[in-house]
C-alpha cells in the first residue's frame, strides 16, 4: 500500500513537472510573440522622435515656407488629448489587434505625409499622429495583458513581460539613434522616416498571426484566428498583497452559438465613446486605488515630458554652449537611454523581493531628488567645473528611474485596471497628462530651467505622496489577512 502511494506521488510530481515546463515553453513562445512586434514599433517610433525637430526646422527655413514647428508639437501634445482618449472605448469595442493594425495605418500615414512642406498636411499628420499615441500606450498593452490571462498563465508573470518591455526599449532607443543617423547621412533629415516605415510594415505583418481579443463590449468576436475562442470577464481571484485581480477564462463555443451572440449584439446599439469614457470614469471614481494609480501615471509622466523639452539647453548651458554639446550629443543621448535599460533590470530584480507598490514609492522619491539638484544648482550654484557631471548624473538617475517605472506602472494598470476596460481606463490617464505636457512645453518659452524643474521636482513629490498612501493601504490589508 505505501509503495503504491510511493509511486501515485511520484507520478504526480513528474505530471505536475511536465505541465510547468510546458506552460513555461508556452508563456516564453507568447513573450516572443508580443517583443517581436513591440521592439520593431519602438524602434520605429524612436527613429522618429530623433529627426523630426530637425525636419521641420529645414521645412521652415526653405523660402516661403509657412511651417511652424512650435505650432505643430502643439497640435500634437492638444490632439492626444482632444482626439486619442475617446479611441479607448472603441479599442476595448472592437478588438486590441484591429486597434494595432489601425495604429500600423496611421503610422505609415503619417510618415508619408512628413515628406511634403506644406503645414496643413504636416498638422494633419500631427493630429492623426495623437490618435496613433494613444493607441500606442494602450491597444498594445491591452492586448497583451488580455491574452496573457486568457492562456492562463499566472498572474505574477506579467512583471516579467513589461520588466523586459522596458530593458528592450531602452535597447532600441539606443539603435535607433545610431539607425537613425545613418538613414540621415544617407537620405536626408527625411532619411529616419522612411526606415520607420519600413520597419511599420513589418510589424504589421507580425501583428496578422496574433489572435483578437476584446473588453466588455467586444464586437465580432469571432476572429478568424481565434480558434473558435473567445474572452469573457470572469470575476476576479486573490493576488499576491491579498489584491483582486481581474481574470479572464478561455471559454469554447460552436459556429450556432457564435452566430448567436453576433446576431444579439448587432442588434444592440453601438456603444457611443462618449457612454464608454462616463462609464471608465465611474469605475475609477469608484476605486481609490484606481485613482492613485491614474495620478501617479499622469504626474510621473507629465513631468518626465517636461524634462525631455529642457535636458539639452540644460547640459548645454552646463557645457558653456550648444556649440560644445553639439560634438557629444549622440553619445549623452545613448548614455541617457543606457540608463533606461538599467532601471528595467533593477526593477526586474526589486520585483522579486518587493510589492510593486512599494517599488513605486522608492521611483517617485529617487525621480524627486534626481529633479531637485538642478533646482539646487539654479538658485545656489554647484560650481563651474563640477555643474555639468552633478546634472549629468542627476539625468542619468531620473533616466534609471524612467526605466524603472515603465514596467511598474504596467504592472499597476494590469493588478488594478478591469481587463473590460483596458484601453478605456488606460487612455483616460493619459488625458491629463496631455494637459500637463501641453502646459510644460508653453511655460519652458517663459520661466527659467531651474523653475521648470522646481515644477517637476514637485510633480514626483506629489506622485510620492500619493503612492505612499497606496502602499500603505496594500501594505495594511495584507498584515490583516495573515492575522485572520
Amino acid at each position: 500500500m505505501l509503495v503504491r502511494l510511493f509511486v501515485d506521488s511520484r507520478a504526480a510530481q513528474q505530471k505536475t513537472t511536465v505541465t510547468n515546463q510546458a506552460k513555461a515553453a508556452d508563456f516564453a513562445s507568447f513573450q516572443r510573440s508580443y517583443l517581436s512586434v513591440y521592439v520593431i514599433i519602438m524602434l520605429a517610433d524612436w527613429m522618429q522622435g530623433t529627426h523630426m525637430y530637425t525636419l521641420y526646422s529645414s521645412y521652415a527655413k526653405e523660402e516661403g515656407s509657412n511651417v511652424a514647428v512650435g505650432t505643430l508639437f502643439f497640435t500634437g501634445f492638444v490632439a492626444a488629448a482632444v482626439f486619442g482618449t475617446p479611441t479607448g472605448p472603441f479599442v476595448d469595442r472592437y478588438g486590441r489587434k484591429r486597434a494595432c493594425l489601425v495604429y500600423i495605418a496611421l503610422e505609415l500615414t503619417i510618415n508619408f505625409l512628413e515628406h511634403f512642406n506644406h503645414m496643413g498636411l504636416l498638422l494633419v499628420g500631427r493630429v492623426l499622429g495623437g490618435i496613433s499615441t494613444s493607441l500606442l500606450f494602450s491597444a498594445f498593452e491591452a492586448w497583451m495583458v488580455t491574452e496573457h490571462r486568457i492562456r492562463g498563465f499566472p498572474e505574477e508573470w506579467i512583471g516579467r513581460t513589461f520588466a523586459l518591455c522596458a530593458v528592450w526599449n531602452g535597447a532600441t532607443a539606443i539603435v535607433a539613434g545610431v539607425l537613425a543617423q545613418i538613414s540621415a547621412d544617407i537620405r536626408g533629415d527625411i532619411g529616419p522616416f522612411q526606415l520607420a516605415m519600413a520597419l511599420t510594415a513589418l510589424a504589421g505583418l507580425n501583428i496578422t498571426s496574433w489572435t483578437e481579443n476584446y473588453g466588455s463590449t467586444g464586437g465580432d468576436h469571432g476572429d478568424g484566428n481565434s480558434g473558435g475562442d473567445s474572452s469573457t470577464n470572469a470575476g476576479g481571484t486573490a493576488g499576491p498583497n491579498g489584491v483582486v485581480h481581474r481574470s479572464t477564462e478561455r471559454t469554447t463555443v460552436d459556429d450556432h452559438a457564435k452566430g448567436a451572440v453576433a446576431s444579439a449584439e448587432s442588434a444592440e446599439s453601438a456603444e457611443s465613446s462618449e457612454a464608454g469614457l462616463w462609464a471608465a470614469w465611474l469605475v475609477v471614481r469608484g476605486d481609490s486605488a484606481l485613482l492613485v494609480v491614474g495620478a501617479v501615471y499622469a504626474l510621473f509622466e507629465g513631468a518626465m515630458y517636461t524634462f525631455v523639452f529642457n535636458w539639452v539647453p540644460t547640459l548645454a548651458s552646463a557645457l558653456g554652449g550648444y556649440d560644445k554639446i553639439a560634438p557629444v550629443q549622440g553619445l549623452i543621448f545613448s548614455c541617457l537611454m543606457a540608463a533606461i535599460s538599467i532601471g528595467g533590470e533593477v526593477y526586474g530584480l526589486a520585483a522579486r523581493f518587493l510589492a510593486v507598490e512599494t517599488i513605486g514609492v522608492l521611483i517617485f522619491l529617487l525621480s524627486f531628488v534626481c529633479m531637485a539638484v538642478p533646482v539646487v544648482c539654479g538658485l545656489y550654484g554647484c560650481g563651474i567645473h563640477a555643474s555639468f557631471g552633478v546634472h549629468f548624473a542627476a539625468f542619468l538617475g531620473f533616466e534609471m528611474c524612467v526605466g524603472a517605472f515603465q514596467p511598474c506602472v504596467a504592472t499597476h494598470r494590469s493588478k488594478y485596471v478591469p481587463d473590460a476596460q483596458q484601453s478605456t481606463v488606460n487612455n483616460l490617464f493619459r488625458l491629463p497628462l496631455n494637459m500637463l505636457v501641453a502646459a510644460g512645453t508653453m511655460l519652458s518659452d517663459y520661466l527659467p530651467q531651474h523653475q521648470i524643474f522646481l515644477m517637476c521636482a514637485s510633480a514626483h513629490a506629489l506622485a510620492t505622496l500619493c503612492q505612499a498612501h497606496l502602499a500603505l493601504r496594500v501594505f495594511h490589508k495584507t498584515a490583516k489577512e495573515k492575522r485572520a
